[in-house]
């Protein structure tokens, strides 16, 4: 079993043998205003969860919202997503894109909900979306994530927020890696 160390706060850890060798989260720092029906990559604004009490395994790298894992293996895959309208959006999406060819991307899972306003007010609304990661290779496999909305482009109120936070996790993603593959 492998073994690499994280940080966590001021002190130094190594992962337990046999345990997890990458428990990485990196989150949106600031919000995104969804402009496109088509999906639109989160490409900027991310940054690895550095606040304290939390901490990492290992080190994915990102690099205009592309991610690449550290090591072959199996990885869960997480993503929540967090938005706010101040008017109906009759769907917004969240989706995690992988390739294993290093070009051609492809949708591994995405989900829709819907944005309803009540009483006149912003209205807010998060998926929460995973998939497995058969990650056979760190030069091809590498993931990224998307967001649409069915009233993105309209102008003003009508496009939907996806909310980022530099202090706390609001739209944020998560690599777990399972085992070897």
């Amino acid at each position: 079993a492998s073994s690499s160390t994280f940080l966590r706060g001021d002190q130094t850890y190594a992962a337990v043998p046999g345990g997890l060798s990458v428990a990485d989260q990196w989150r949106l720092t600031s919000n995104f205003t969804i402009t496109s029906t088509g999906t639109t990559d989160i490409t900027a604004n991310l940054e690895r969860v550095d606040t304290a009490g939390q901490g990492v395994i290992g080190a994915m790298t990102e690099s205009s919202g592309i991610f690449t894992f550290p090591s072959t293996g199996f990885y869960l895959v997480t993503a929540n997503f967090s938005y706010s309208l101040a008017e109906d959006s009759q769907w917004i999406e969240g989706a995690i894109q992988a390739t294993i060819n290093n070009a051609s991307y492809a949708d591994m899972v995405s989900q829709n909900t819907f944005i309803y306003k009540t009483q006149g007010a912003t209205t807010y609304q998060t998926i929460y979306v995973n998939s497995l990661i058969d990650v056979t290779s760190t030069s091809n496999v590498k993931v990224k994530f998307g967001v649409a909305s069915a009233t993105a482009g309209s102008g003003g109120v009508w496009e939907p927020l996806l909310l980022g936070n530099t202090n706390s996790n609001a739209t944020y993603f998560t690599f777990l890696r399972l085992g070897d593959t």
